[in-house]
């Protein structure tokens, strides 16, 4: 990360660094192509999402057979589990609920 930008350099390509956490918010950035994960993921839904951001399509120009062409995205540090199954919550019980009225003072 600290040789980002500096040419010559490993990342010196790199145009711009986003916090990540932007990818978390509903923010829709179509330009997205690279992720790195650098920080603890908290749930596999999180990691859901931030993967989601980057697969946003840039073009959705038609090529000559009439398809989009096929764009990419690096993910990278982010351990999302393609093959993982659903987890089954089983059903709770009812609460006992306690239903409140309004009264006159009366």
């Amino acid at each position: 990360m600290n040789t980002v930008g500096r040419y010559g350099n490993l990342g010196g390509s790199i145009r711009c660094v986003v916090s990540v956490s932007i990818l978390t918010e509903g923010w829709d950035a179509n330009t997205v192509t690279h992720v790195l994960g650098v920080w603890a993921f908290g749930t596999q839904l999180l990691c859901e999402q931030v993967i989601g951001r980057a697969l946003r399509r840039q073009s959705y120009d038609l090529n000559e057979e009439g398809l989009f062409n096929t764009e990419y995205a690096d993910i990278l540090g982010i351990p999302f589990d393609f093959t993982a199954k659903p987890i089954i919550a089983p059903p709770q019980p009812l609460r006992e609920t306690i239903q409140a009225k309004a009264v006159r003072p009366e």
